[in-house]
């Protein structure tokens, strides 16, 4: 009967869903700069290139993911495993509730499989098979989810499960599933998967037609990703990505009463970035970060490329003079020859009205190292991202100037030398005038003849 339900959705779903592209699709890129009124609770607007959050709306409150939850599940499986795996569907994963691929125990697909079923058709029941043949058991893989997720500085996140089916620990942000999503879409496999928008699937006993649940994929131009959810207590859930010119952003909306209130939200809040952002510097090549000193030489350390990130329209024009620098970085010692790595441990705003040094990594550096060449990186804070950049150095370190190696003074030696001398020649005339008169004595004595 499932089937049969699932197959007459389609009928439906997919004409209206197309109908809606077209009406929604004439309200994309409207040039609107005010910020959009959303119903979501929560959402994230992200540039893809940098990490950097360009709209947010309780970006850290703690809700329900949904189907969403895959999308860390697919990150995990293309991190530690290779889509031809064989991954053999368990009697636990068969049963799992809908939406599903109808596997049968026993029956076996490759992960590249599992994984079209996973994200295109949020099937419930290749998320727990993948979970359990690369975690072991579905608490297993949740250990290994919520280890990723605390890497990627997903703090507020808790996993349970690999498919997002309603459970109280299971939890995350928009904030965290914006981390989550930009990292999966590094891979290029995770962003082909999610940007298809029919997929035959051909089980043991089902074959269909998979078609995304993405709705964005038809409604939006652009559109190129990533995953939706929904459960009675997540009501509406989205991941989603579009490209404009070269440039992607990332949109996550958390707690959406209603598909079609998901997907205005999801259009006004790309809208917004698209028309409202334009790419600008903010600290020009060349801005001082740090000083260090090497054996009493000093020298300034300046960013060897330009901080840019997305502004307001308006104020593209401007560059950021400020900048702020910490005391542990106002001068840095540095030992010849070994690396020298400083960290700030102060916390930092996630936001701040100015760029904030974070860290320094300085390679080792020799004395004679010329002006102007890249001895480190920067980390920089601003508007959430961190962002890496090469230093250069400003100053010429000189080789330091050593007397050379050389004798004791002259005067002192030659003196040594003269004296050392005559006292050898007095000792050899002194023995001579002994050998000379000792045989004297002898020859001068009468012999008794002479008597």
């Amino acid at each position: 009967m499932r089937k049969w339900i699932k197959t007459i959705g389609y009928v439906f779903v997919i004409p209206s869903t197309i109908l809606m592209a077209m009406s929604t699709s004439v309200h994309a890129d409207t040039g609107n700069t005010t910020p959009p009124t959303l119903l979501a609770q929560s959402a994230v607007l992200m540039d893809m290139t940098t990490g950097q959050i360009i709209y947010e709306k309780n970006p850290y409150e703690k809700l329900y993911p949904a189907s969403i939850t895959k999308i860390m599940t697919a990150l995990l499986a293309l991190k530690y495993g290779h889509l031809n795996d064989p991954i053999k569907a368990s009697v636990n994963a068969v049963n799992q509730e809908p939406d599903k691929v109808y596997l049968v125990p026993g029956e076996v697909h490759s992960l590249k499989q599992m994984l079209y079923g996973l994200l295109i058709d949020s099937a419930n029941d290749a998320a727990v098979a993948i979970a359990e043949h690369y975690g072991g058991s579905v608490k297993g893989f949740a250990n290994m989810m919520n280890q990723e997720a605390k890497q990627l500085g997903a703090i507020n996140t808790h996993f349970v499960n690999p498919n997002g089916l309603q459970n109280a620990n299971h939890y995350t942000c928009a904030y965290d599933m914006a981390l989550i999503a930009r990292q999966a879409m590094q891979n290029p496999e995770f962003r082909k998967i999610v940007s298809t928008k029919f997929y035959l699937w051909k089980g043991k006993e089902w074959t269909s037609n998979l078609s995304n649940l993405n709705e964005m994929l038809w409604s939006y131009p652009g559109a190129n990703g990533v995953k939706t959810g929904w459960t009675d207590q997540a009501e509406q859930t989205m991941v989603v990505t579009a490209t404009r010119n070269g440039h992607t952003l990332l949109a996550v909306l958390m707690k959406v009463p209603l598909l079609g209130e998901m997907q205005t939200d999801a259009t006004n809040l790309l809208n917004y970035g698209f028309s409202s952002f334009q790419e600008s510097t903010i600290l020009p090549t060349g801005t001082k970060v740090a000083s260090l000193s090497l054996g009493g030489h000093h020298a300034t350390l300046s960013l060897e490329s330009p901080l840019t990130a997305l502004m307001p329209v308006h104020q593209t024009k401007k560059t950021s003079t400020s900048i702020a620098i910490p005391n542990t970085f106002t001068n840095v010692p540095v030992t010849q020859g070994l690396e020298s790595i400083r960290d700030n441990r102060m916390p930092i705003p996630l936001v701040s009205p100015s760029p904030i040094v974070h860290s320094l990594i300085i390679a080792p550096i020799a004395y004679g190292v010329q002006k102007g060449a890249v001895i480190g990186s920067a980390t920089i804070d601003f508007e959430h991202m961190k962002m890496t950049l090469p230093l250069q150095i400003d100053e010429t370190i000189p080789v330091p100037v050593t007397p050379p190696n050389r004798l004791p003074e002259l005067p002192a030696l030659s003196l040594t030398l003269v004296c050392l001398g005559f006292s050898l020649i007095g000792r050899s005339g002194i023995k001579k005038t002994s050998k000379k008169k000792s045989r004297s004595s002898v020859m001068g004595y009468p012999r008794a003849m002479d008597k």
